[in-house]
């Protein structure tokens, strides 16, 4: 059973361990709020400040990076942004995830978007929910689809065609 988890301190060795695991299977990283790229410590004192909303970096939204977890292990992350600017209505929308490589295909990350979906509509009160993912990433497709997203619209990003998908509540995910 996978849990959400906000990060701290305690978690820096499972987050550098998900760095390195994705770097050598040369993944994209979405949903982790920058977490390869930065220092762990300025990673987290972002993601906490983006959580309350507070200090937010220009362009950015109130977001939740929530790590996920199945028992002990790191699975994945997931960043859930509160509200969208234009630009995160134009392409990003508000679910971001990553499954770590050798834990895809097994059904993780329709779990957490089943969950993702269920903090949006239970804690942030957001009626309808948008997410996009690039064509070529077929797991992806499959699971927004297998939650109920509805294909909104599709458009071109950095040379790459995008789908953005709606989930209006009230659509079931069966898991």
């Amino acid at each position: 059973m996978i849990r959400f988890v906000l990060p701290t301190h305690n978690h820096r060795n499972d987050c550098l361990e998900f760095i390195q695991e994705g770097r050598q299977h040369n993944t994209a990283f979405h949903g982790t709020s920058r977490l390869e790229e930065l220092d762990f410590n300025v990673w987290l004192d972002k993601v906490l400040r983006h959580h309350e909303g507070l200090q937010l970096d220009p362009g950015y939204v109130p977001a939740t990076t929530f790590l996920i977890y199945d028992d002990e292990r790191l699975i994945g992350l997931i960043n859930i942004r509160h509200t969208l600017n234009d630009t995160l209505r134009k392409v990003g929308g508000h679910i971001g995830y990553m499954i770590r490589p050798i834990e895809r295909c097994k059904g993780y990350a329709k779990k957490a978007l089943k969950e993702a979906l269920i903090y949006c509509q239970e804690v942030l009160n957001i009626d309808t929910v948008y997410v996009s993912c690039d064509v070529d990433n077929i797991a992806s497709l499959k699971t927004i689809e297998g939650c109920g997203g509805i294909l909104h619209r599709r458009f071109i990003d950095e040379g790459e065609w995008v789908h953005m998908y709606r989930f209006q509540f009230g659509v079931s995910c069966d898991a």
